[in-house]
């Protein structure tokens, strides 16, 4: 397993800082959340694209991205919001292909907070919206990941059961990386489900504590996550791929590294 990080934890900081320092940490792979102001695809202009491939090789850091968030919904019945959706995450695979980054991982969307819905035309939108995207990946030898929500009511993709729907119809074009923090909130059954049945689809790992209410984003030596038994449960499923820490405060990334490192040592 590798482990790298997200630059949540460094959120306000530019690019060509936050690079040196996680290399400086013995991280080799770094996430970039791709969020605006601070690394929205769309600001990068072809200088500062090259600027920061050129950081990254010399520094020895793989980077990987994560497509924006906020406002941005593919299960909107808005076509134009569904559009947008549609561009944005685009933008990202794109800026991945220049960067040589090996997956983008990205978030399906759910109800909105105003105007009619149903859940249903939401979803069958939501998977045309994602089949142009998926080619435009693929196009660019980018792996597309959807990654499964916390537990917050009208989010798409919840418990595996969500996150199978969408990833079936494609038969294996569309990936899926586990945040081990929001499957944490549910309970334990559910929890453990999603190691059993990602299995043979789990191509990235997101991980960082909670108390099991709120998506908290703790250091993995605060909070009620077992890092022991997740450690435990991916090398039962074979996994050999990045565990990216997803943490808000920096001073939490390299003890959740050595907590990772500790008990991968003990599998």
């Amino acid at each position: 397993m590798i482990i790298g990080v997200s630059t949540l934890s460094y959120f306000n900081e530019p690019l060509e800082h936050i690079i040196p320092r996680i290399r400086e940490l013995g991280f080799d792979c770094l996430e970039i959340m791709c969020e605006p102001p601070y690394a929205y695809p769309r600001n990068f202009d072809k200088e500062h694209r090259k600027r920061i491939k050129k950081i990254a090789v010399e520094n020895g850091i793989r980077l990987l991205l994560h497509a924006p968030i906020a406002d941005v919904n593919f299960m909107s019945l808005n076509p134009g919001i569904r559009e947008e959706a549609q561009k944005q995450l685009i933008d990202t695979i794109n800026l991945a292909g220049e960067w040589d980054c090996a997956r983008v991982v990205f978030h399906i969307g759910g109800k909105p907070y105003m105007g009619l819905w149903n859940a249903r035309d939401g979803f069958e939108h939501s998977l045309d919206a994602l089949e142009s995207v998926i080619a435009k990946s693929e196009e660019n030898g980018v792996r597309l990941l959807l990654e499964n929500d916390p537990r917050k009511a009208g989010l798409g993709c919840i418990q595996w059961e969500d996150v199978q729907r969408y990833l079936n119809p494609f038969n294996g074009r569309l990936g899926f990386l586990l945040d081990v923090a929001h499957s944490f909130m549910l309970c334990d059954e559910k929890f453990d489900k999603f190691f059993v049945q990602s299995k043979d689809v789990l191509e990235g790992v997101h991980i960082s504590s909670n108390r099991r209410e709120f998506d908290e984003h703790l250091g993995l030596d605060d909070g009620d996550l077992d890092v022991g038994y997740v450690i435990k449960k991916l090398g039962e499923a074979n996994y050999n791929g990045e565990i990216i820490i997803e943490v808000m405060s920096p001073k939490d990334v390299l003890p959740s590294k050595e907590i990772i490192d500790h008990h991968i040592k003990l599998l």
